[in-house]
């Protein structure tokens, strides 16, 4: 076949979504099919198979751009793989229309409320956001994503959890498929003492990682450490990842006078990642929405203990008190009982790691290339 893959975003850009389209490309090549992505950038690219659009100017004269160059390309093209419903699944079903063109689309979260709440215009959870009516800009993207997506001849959902929300949107149920995301699985031999050096940490490293968003919860993270600085005062907090709340995050650990005890490590290239995994000691995952989180199956690769927030996709990766500790989400009392159990059992800690063994098999590379190749069929 002859594919098109219309991204946002594409390496260098930094996020799971341009990964993903980075490793499935070989992939398909290998399978004997034809593949050209095309994504919004600035720079010019080297790669023969990828195609950029101006990020610059106005969004309506960049979905215009990203139009024309997707009909353009999909002249010789069977099928078009957008990853996501708006930004490159608009265009994608645009050109449907004009051409008659089969579209799948990928959906790892609900656009709509991502931009409303990065923007401070809502501040309902995503499964509250589903059913309430809102006006402006909020509203048409609410219409535009469900629109786009009810168009499409297939639609892939990383997690049970989200395939749920795509058929609230109206898309019928035998049309969304759910294909689990893979990653790549840690090392475990690293000596954790020298991870720690390496990283210039010392004491009982908690870990979290993700785009610094209000829905992450981070700020309720760093409010509990002088209360877990009272339980053991070697605990240490590293946060990575960037975002918007980035300032509101730093003014809250000078305000409780955590500047040895918390750190923001900021944006960490894939490649170094590792090396926070190596050095932690308990990972923590405290969001109110995930479709299904990269950054937690890496961690269960590296044999971390876990506390996830029991939200979206996370209980269909830990099973509480199986392979791993639930919590609601922004409860304080709860992850500050999580934390302290994973912190004083290290019976228990072995064996949340010998059951990861078998739960992140499910999650494989193989699997997930498998069900895309018999989707393409």
């Amino acid at each position: 076949m002859k594919l098109i893959i219309a991204c946002e975003i594409y390496p260098p850009d930094v996020g799971g979504p341009a990964t993903f389209v980075k490793a499935l490309v070989p992939v398909l090549t290998k399978a004997g099919h034809s593949v050209k992505v095309l994504t919004y950038a600035d720079k010019k690219s080297i790669e023969e198979s990828l195609v950029k659009v101006s990020r610059k100017g106005p969004i309506f004269l960049r979905y215009w751009r990203y139009f024309w160059a997707l009909k353009k390309l999909t002249k010789s093209a069977d099928l078009i793989f957008a990853q996501g419903p708006i930004a490159a699944g608009l265009p994608a079903i645009l050109v449907k229309k004009l051409t008659g063109k089969k579209v799948f689309i990928k959906i790892v979260g609900d656009v709509a409320w991502e931009r409303a709440r990065n923007r401070g215009k809502v501040k309902e959870l995503i499964d509250d956001f589903q059913t309430k009516k809102y006006s402006g800009s909020i509203e048409r993207n609410k219409k535009l994503r469900s629109w786009t997506t009810k168009k499409a001849d297939l639609v892939i959902a990383p997690s049970q959890y989200l395939k749920l929300i795509v058929v609230g949107w109206g898309v019928s149920e035998n049309k969304v498929k759910v294909v689990y995301n893979s990653f790549k699985p840690g090392r475990t031999n690293v000596i954790k003492e020298n991870a720690k050096q390496r990283l210039n940490l010392s004491g009982e490293v908690i870990l979290s990682v993700g785009r610094l968003t209000p829905w992450k919860g981070f700020d309720l993270l760093i409010d509990l450490m002088p209360v877990l600085l009272m339980v053991n005062n070697q605990f240490k907090l590293v946060i990575v990842g960037s975002g918007p709340e980035e300032k509101k995050l730093k003014f809250k650990i000078q305000e409780l006078k955590l500047e040895d005890k918390v750190i923001l490590a900021g944006s960490v290239f894939m490649e170094k990642m590792s090396n926070y995994y190596q050095a932690a000691d308990i990972f923590i995952l405290n969001s109110s929405y995930e479709g299904l989180s990269h950054t937690l199956l890496e961690a269960l690769s590296f044999g971390l203990p876990v506390v996830a927030s029991n939200v979206g996709g996370n209980p269909e990766v830990i099973e509480h008190n199986q392979n791993g500790l639930l919590a609601e989400y922004n409860n304080q009392q709860q992850i500050l009982d999580s934390i302290k159990k994973l912190s004083s059992n290290s019976g228990l800690v072995e064996r949340f790691k010998q059951a990861n063994k078998e739960v992140i098999k499910n999650f494989s590379k193989d699997k997930m290339y498998k069900k895309y190749l018999e989707l393409l069929k």
